[in-house]
């Protein structure tokens, strides 16, 4: 049985989060599916929240809801930065 052991030298905001410019693309490109790459929990959230609102909004919730997954990755970028 093999241990896998921590890297010392990565901090705790290092862990979790990929590729800065690579995150804001696919979000740009992919919307709440983009936000996967970054957050799981958040893309998922959005996800539900886009297909449930379209369902009400005759089909709109999803183009409010791509800029609030872009803002999210960049302050997910700036949070991890400070």
């Amino acid at each position: 049985m093999s241990t896998v052991t921590a890297n010392a030298s990565e901090t705790p905001a290092e862990v979790g989060f990929h590729h800065e410019p690579l995150a804001l693309l696919l979000v740009v490109l992919f919307g709440p599916v983009g936000l996967l790459y970054t957050s799981v929990r958040g893309g998922v959230a959005l996800i539900l929240v886009a297909l449930v609102g379209a369902i009400f909004t005759m089909g709109f919730a999803p183009l409010a809801v791509w800029p609030v997954c872009i803002l999210w990755v960049l302050a997910a970028g700036m949070m991890r930065r400070s």
